[in-house]
């Protein structure tokens, strides 16, 4: 736009190449593992070589339809099947003030679709899920369950399932087996936007700096490969907070050369003292950001085969009054994040209330660190370089997320940390 100003777009899609994406390939019925083992802990062999190696193992491949029944199984449905794919887009106006200041401001942001997303199949379906538990969780060749008019969905179904075989088994969609999840399901979708602030100090009178600050959101329905906690039925995909959405990220750098010594702004005309004083730099590298989302949970006592299950919002603050400043995992008046009396365990057969992400964060992240260099010349070959870094020098406290399983009875306690403690590392260097 001028000499000092300019604006940046920029707009891409960026398609996933496939390459297992740490799926794995469905192999059920393409390998097999030979075992072999003595009857009697080895008193007499469990095959003797002469005799070739025992040919009495199932060999591949494996077409039975029943060979994965009672098992968990995998289903492949390559017509519905798509490469994920993103689209990220930005636009910036970058400023220059003095020749070694410049700032920016930005708008970056990016969608998901088709996203790696584990989709079961075989949750019990929904018109079902209005029967008593009792009825559910009873055998199939019980008196209730006859009484109702339920029988076994195939000729040796309980002979198959024995105890197991419930009524709620024998009413999934495929009941000769457990779970039944699509194969690189690509069915999750994200969203991300995001302001971005940055201010650069490049280097001049000693001081080089940049200073950033990040204010974002993060939704999406399926975390690809991270952890997508907080879901309850496998019917459909609840779009919330990513696991790493965090709104506010600052950051700040900062490298000072000290003006003494020789070339610098002071010196001695003591060589010794030029050599002692001179060379050093100071740096420091730090990031504070939003405390993660908490998902809470609580015990899956559905007989659904659903993916999990959340407690009730009942009302109140979830947050206790208890501040960060204040917190003391060792004092029962000051241990409390969490209020456990804004949640209660769901009614018998239905599902918790409480949303996938709670609006409370767990608290907020600082990494710190500070360093020190000397670089010292020693005749026309040698520098000799030393050097002190620290990671988290205050050696602040930084609690770690509360317990979010509603069944604990720490639930809403914190006993873990983000940071470790003080770590001093010292080094020295010879360059020749």
């Amino acid at each position: 736009m001028t000499n000092k100003t300019v604006v940046r777009g920029g707009l891409g899609i960026f398609n996933s190449n496939y390459n297992n994406q740490g799926l794995g390939l469905p192999a059920f019925g393409y390998s097999t593992t030979a075992s072999f083992s003595s009857a009697d802990s080895g008193t007499t062999p469990a095959f003797n070589w002469d005799n070739g190696f025992p040919q009495d193992f199932r060999r591949p491949p494996v077409i039975d339809p029943t060979a994965a029944n009672r098992q968990d199984a995998t289903v492949v449905l390559p017509d519905q099947y798509r490469l994920p794919y993103k689209v990220q887009w930005n636009f910036l106006i970058e400023h220059q003030f003095a020749s070694d200041l410049s700032m920016s401001f930005g708008y970056v942001a990016n969608t998901g679709r088709h996203l790696y997303a584990p989709q079961r199949m075989n949750q019990l379906p929904a018109q079902y899920e209005s029967l008593p538990v009792s009825l559910l969780s009873a055998r199939v060749d019980s008196p209730a369950a006859q009484a109702a008019g339920f029988r076994e969905p195939f000729a040796g179904f309980m002979q198959l399932w024995g105890a197991q075989g419930t009524v709620a088994q024998a009413l999934r969609p495929f009941p000769q087996y457990a779970n039944a999840t699509i194969y690189g399901s690509t069915y999750g979708n994200s969203s991300y936007h995001s302001f971005q602030y940055k201010l650069d100090k490049r280097y001049g009178r000693g001081f080089t700096g940049t200073v950033a600050y990040t204010w974002s959101k993060f939704l999406t329905d399926a975390a690809m490969f991270d952890d997508n906690p907080g879901q309850q039925t496998a019917f459909q995909r609840e779009k919330s907070y990513h696991p790493s959405d965090y709104p506010h990220v600052f950051t700040f750098s900062l490298v000072w050369d000290v003006p003494y010594g020789e070339g610098r702004k002071w010196k001695s005309s003591n060589g010794w003292v030029n050599g002692f004083l001179g060379g050093w730099q100071l740096a420091t590298v730090n990031s504070y950001n939003s405390g993660s989302r908490l998902y809470v949970t609580t015990n899956n006592t559905l007989p659904f085969f659903n993916i999990g299950l959340r407690p009730n919002l009942v009302g109140g603050d979830i947050r206790s009054g208890v501040s960060m400043s204040d917190y003391d995992p060792n004092d029962p008046t000051r241990n409390v994040y969490l209020n456990k009396g804004a949640f209660a365990q769901p009614a018998t057969g239905s599902y918790g209330n409480a949303p996938r992400a709670l609006e409370v964060r767990g608290p907020m992240r600082l990494d710190e660190s500070f360093a020190v260099f000397k670089q010292t010349r020693i005749g026309e070959r040698f520098v000799h370089q030393f050097r002190m870094e620290m990671q988290n020098p205050l050696n602040r406290v930084v609690f770690g997320n509360p317990i979010v399983d509603f069944t604990n009875a720490a639930f809403g306690q914190i006993n873990s940390t983000q940071v470790s403690p003080r770590n001093i590392q010292l080094g020295m260097k010879l360059i020749f």
